[in-house]
């Protein structure tokens, strides 16, 4: 009957694809994790962490309370993870200034070792978005920036730049 009718049958059941599809995550796009279930039941915020994505040296890290990590890290230990879009335009050298946005930020943060640990990622996060000309400098000076300062529902900050919608990554 031919060459393609003579498979074995095991080869038929196969996935077409040979890994998953890989997560596309671009420049300047936020992370938000979602709170437990008994973090949300005690009042506390519905989301827990925020980061901003990085690319450097064609690797993509999350930026998350001064650090950067690598992006699978991250999504392991925050599964609960939805994403923002950044849907501005990505000019040539738009990675090296959110690298170097970064590092600032860290240079900032080194300087301010006794800072409530609740407030540093939206810190982190706001001094970011602010080097980065996305967020205004004066909203920042009220300060006690939380994670879900940076969710699509919340509008105490002026994330024009960012998509209302979010999707989730795991």
């Amino acid at each position: 009957m031919g060459i393609i009718w003579s498979q074995p049958e095991l080869s038929l059941k196969a996935s077409l694809l040979e890994e998953e599809p890989e997560l596309i995550l671009r420049t300047g796009d936020l992370l938000v994790v979602a709170a437990s279930d008994i973090e949300i039941a005690l009042g506390i915020d519905p989301w827990s962490k925020v980061a901003v994505i990085v690319h450097r040296n064609k690797k993509v890290l999350a930026f998350c309370d001064g650090q950067l990590k690598n992006i699978s890290t991250f999504l392991q230990q925050y599964p609960h993870t939805v994403c923002r879009p950044l849907s501005c335009v990505r000019e040539v050298g738009f990675n090296g200034r959110v690298l170097c946005a970064a590092e600032r930020t860290m240079a900032i943060l080194s300087k301010r070792r006794n800072m409530n640990p609740l407030f540093r990622e939206g810190f982190c996060v706001g001094i970011f978005l602010a080097i980065m000309g996305l967020v205004e400098w004066q909203v920042l000076v009220q300060g006690k920036l939380r994670p879900s300062h940076f969710s699509a529902e919340c509008r105490r900050l002026e994330l024009q730049e960012y998509s209302s919608e979010q999707f989730t990554i795991m």
